[in-house]
């Protein structure tokens, strides 16, 4: 079965906004999943070509089983983390799903308001 397949052990992050008193907004990121089984695997240099066609850049899919994943959501494994580009089910089956996700270079900030990487792998 697809399950013994999942090697790698993830958590996703989803971003939400807090507004202060002064009616600014804070960007932050909170987990929705803690602990899940997937695997993630780089993407060949067709997929990645392909996807470039379309407009965004893929570096590696995951495979997991069903479960709330949502585009723009942060995926980490270990010391990785990813942008969910993509969430695919195939053939509409509720067994497994495979989401398109982009590696993010560790240091890298998400946006000037958002949270920067490392203290998204330190939070955990």
């Amino acid at each position: 079965m697809i399950e013994t397949f999942y090697t790698d052990i993830i958590s996703v992050s989803r971003e939400s906004s807090l507004r202060d008193d002064a009616g600014s907004y804070s960007t932050y990121y909170s987990t929705i999943i803690g602990s899940q089984y997937g695997k993630i695997a780089p993407v060949t240099s067709d997929e990645r070509v392909e996807n470039e066609r379309k407009g965004y850049l893929l570096t590696h899919k995951l495979f997991t089983e069903v479960s709330d994943i949502r585009l723009g959501d942060l995926v980490k494994s270990g010391t990785k983390v990813y942008n969910v580009k993509g969430v695919i089910i195939p053939f509409n089956l509720t067994h497994h799903i495979e989401i398109d996700l982009e590696e993010i270079p560790e240091g890298q900030e998400l946006n000037t308001n958002e949270t920067p990487i490392e203290s998204i792998i330190m939070s955990e």
